[in-house]
């Protein structure tokens, strides 16, 4: 009887994750790497603390070009890069350079 219950149990607990991660709420536009807060990037599939804080660091030092540089960024490969690139963009950067033609 309390293995039935362990297994009673186990059941349960996995429905409740499988509908949770069913039920979640789906990006409503993509995030710009370059700009994202650490909130932002946490919403991303497969990204936790320890991936947020990786990218975090790589963009202090040079910025995104392209939506796969995400893949030189340490834990992000290249099978996680194709569950989180329609969820990614990389936003032109806006040259502060402009000249007012008059």
């Amino acid at each position: 009887m309390r293995q039935l219950s362990k297994i009673a149990a186990a059941f349960i607990l996995s429905l409740m994750i499988v509908f949770t991660v069913l039920g979640a709420k789906p990006l409503e536009k993509p995030i710009d790497i370059n700009q994202a807060s650490q909130v932002e990037l946490m919403q991303l599939p497969g990204i936790g603390e320890v991936r947020v804080k990786a990218i975090m660091t790589y963009r202090t030092k040079r910025q995104f070009k392209r939506i796969a540089d995400i893949i030189k960024v340490k834990g992000i490969g290249r099978r996680l890069f194709k569950k989180l690139q329609p969820y990614i963009v990389v936003a032109p950067a806006v040259s502060t350079n402009t000249k007012v033609i008059q």
